[in-house]
């Protein structure tokens, strides 16, 4: 039985049953064609070349395969899901952190923000000098963690270069981007109270160390 050409939107196929070698039929669609219609037309095609007997069965590969990739996205979807919990956490983390560093710095620093103050250091100057080394210690997180995820790449390609497979996963500028914009507004947030609290402390009392 030769090939029909009817328009379809995707490709059919029109297979013959109860046969130990059955032929099958591949329809070729046309893009601007409706599915439905097609479908019909290819079921009352194979049905009057066969006497008007139904002994065959149509199987929508597309259907399946769009069934597949619908799975497929669901679970890419819930695994971004994760993944961008733990980012968050790790975050949280890194910022809390930060946080604590920063107040130990204070405490420890407590004589030195007095004689800075003492030899004219606003409270801008002291805010500014703690935030800096807030967003100095984010910035760092942030070069030393993109590094080690480069580093992990590289170690995976050259891992499945030894079993003779090409797998590359590329560095992505934009995500590298972030990632640092990400870590210097955690600096910034969680830098600020110990700034300001630094920057509030009476320059006598700093000096005397009450």
């Amino acid at each position: 039985m030769s090939s029909p050409r009817m328009p379809s939107p995707v490709s059919e196929t029109l297979r013959t049953a109860d046969r130990p070698f059955s032929p099958v039929v591949m329809v070729t669609a046309a893009p601007d064609a409706e599915f439905g219609d097609v479908l019909r037309r290819g079921e009352a095609l194979v049905r009057q070349r066969h006497g008007g007997a139904s002994d065959f069965e149509v199987n929508n590969e597309a259907a399946d395969v769009q069934e597949d990739l619908a799975m497929a996205d669901g679970i890419l979807g819930g695994w971004n899901v994760v993944m961008y919990a733990i980012a968050g956490v790790t975050l949280l983390v890194g910022g809390i952190g930060l946080f604590s560093v920063l107040l130990i710095s204070v405490r420890e620093r407590v004589r030195e923000i007095g004689i800075r103050k003492a030899l004219g250091a606003d409270d801008r100057d002291i805010r500014r000098l703690f935030l800096a080394e807030s967003l100095t210690l984010a910035l760092l997180g942030s070069v030393t963690g993109i590094a080690g995820g480069a580093g992990l790449l590289l170690v995976t390609e050259l891992i499945s270069r030894q079993f003779g497979k090409d797998f590359t996963i590329a560095v992505h500028p934009p995500g590298v981007v972030l990632a640092v914009v990400f870590a210097l507004l955690v600096g910034l947030l969680f830098g600020w109270y110990p700034a300001r609290r630094a920057a509030r402390l009476d320059p006598i009392e700093a000096i005397s160390g009450v």
